[in-house]
């Protein structure tokens, strides 16, 4: 991801600028024939533009009123990510990316992401690369833009079936990484550490699992850039290890054009048959990854009688839930339509990311083992050294690094060892330490 479009003020201005030159193309395109009969060959009609330009005025006002005090602006706003996504495929389709002096440079040195527009972003007399555009640049977001809010209007459809139960080994490895698909350098590191874990053992059944979110808004492309080329099982692995991935906010914001249609496509995520929703089972246990994104922080389809299907016809098999949103949390606001998972059933652990951070909560009634494990690949500031742990948190990830007077959290993901009725449970941290370990049983 780029560093400037992390950025919620250049957002702001990147917005505002886009908003007055796309206002000013429509009103040309209106009284230019030729120009909309050039536009209608590329596909796109004037209505399209319109629409357009009613979309980006509402997304410049809703970003520059946005109040966003964290090291990076990911908005949970499916038109301000698409513009996101916009802006970047622009930058990234011109060639305005840099990248010099990276190659040696440390976490320290590039805490958010290792690529900005360097000079072509800050460009001079504090122009900023947007107010730089000419007629083209325009058209060309234009285009673009029309054919993205208008091709992601519906949803694709909803899988109706759960992908076929996969059987693991009793002594299987699970992988979980939350909120990993941003392609930042340091998330790219974590994949690095998993797949090393994954050889070091290459002939046991081991599976890695991704809790959902790819930046900006999951679009094809965003798979490509940000998730499938770092993804830590290799391509032509996929018969020794197993790909699995949760749907999430940021890819439905482009209506799961990229979860679906190209991610569910790889060979290494053939597992899932087309379906957002699996289950993993050994003799002692079942592992249920579920979609709450599709209709957002709830389960679309029949996901909650799957559930209680399953655990009625396995009852001798302990529960373990995954979600990408959060059933509680004492961070951020509750999903509390997810709680009928645990009210209903005897669920053993349930592990979710979207928060960016890593806490392990206290047992609930229900739940003795509620894990929020979304700290994969999204920059954020560490807490504050004083700040005490919530109520009802046993333990808050508190590892950290500086880069100037800031803090910046590590990165981290979680390890299942499964070992026949108990999963011993390893949280390890961008460096490769553990920090926090426990038995479920």
């Amino acid at each position: 991801m780029i560093l400037e479009i992390l950025q919620r003020q250049y957002m702001a201005q990147a917005c505002d600028y886009f908003s007055r030159q796309l206002g000013s193309f429509c009103e040309t395109a209106r009284r230019d024939a030729q120009l909309r009969a050039q536009l209608e060959h590329e596909s796109v009609s004037l209505q399209d533009l319109l629409n357009l330009d009613a979309q980006v005025q509402n997304t410049a006002a809703s970003v520059a009123a946005h109040s966003n005090a964290d090291a990076c602006y990911l908005p949970r706003d499916g038109a301000a990510s698409l513009m996101q996504s916009l802006f970047q495929r622009y930058c990234i389709t011109h060639r305005l990316v840099d990248q010099s002096g990276v190659q040696n440079a440390s976490e320290a040195d590039h805490p958010i992401s290792d690529v900005s527009l360097g000079e072509n972003g800050l460009g001079t007399a504090g122009e900023g690369l947007f107010e730089r555009m000419g007629q083209t640049d325009i058209r060309w977001l234009a285009c673009v833009g029309a054919k993205v809010f208008s091709s992601f209007g519906g949803k694709r459809p909803f899988p109706p079936d759960a992908a076929p139960p996969r059987t693991i080994a009793a002594n299987a490895r699970v992988f979980l990484v939350g909120d990993w698909g941003s392609g930042v350098s340091r998330a790219r590191k974590i994949a690095s550490r998993i797949a090393t874990m994954l050889e070091s053992e290459p002939q046991r059944d081991q599976h890695v699992i991704h809790l959902g979110d790819v930046y900006y808004s999951g679009w094809p492309e965003e798979y490509d850039d940000h998730f499938l080329q770092f993804w830590p099982v290799r391509p032509g692995n996929e018969g020794r290890v197993g790909s699995w991935s949760l749907n999430a906010n940021h890819d439905m914001f482009s209506q799961g054009a990229g979860y679906f249609g190209h991610l569910l496509k790889d060979a290494r995520f053939s597992g899932h048959r087309g379906s957002s929703y699996f289950s993993l089972e050994s003799d002692h246990w079942q592992l249920l990854g579920l979609d709450s994104a599709f209709e957002d922080g709830t389960l679309a389809g029949e996901q909650f009688e799957w559930v209680e299907h399953r655990q009625k016809t396995l009852p001798n098999k302990k529960l373990i839930l995954l979600t990408h949103h959060q059933p509680f949390s004492a961070f951020e606001s509750e999903y509390t339509a997810l709680q009928r998972l645990y009210e209903r059933n005897e669920v053993t652990a349930w592990f979710w990311g979207h928060e960016h951070r890593f806490a392990v909560y206290d047992p609930r009634p229900r739940l003795p083992f509620g894990r929020l494990v979304g700290h994969g690949g999204v920059p954020v500031y560490a807490r504050p050294a004083a700040a005490s742990t919530p109520d009802g948190v046993r333990h808050v990830g508190n590892g950290f690094f500086r880069s100037g007077l800031d803090r910046f959290a590590l990165f981290g993901f979680a390890v299942l060892n499964f070992d026949g009725p108990r999963i011993g449970v390893e949280y390890i941290d961008e460096h490769g330490n553990i920090e926090f370990s426990e038995t479920l049983s």
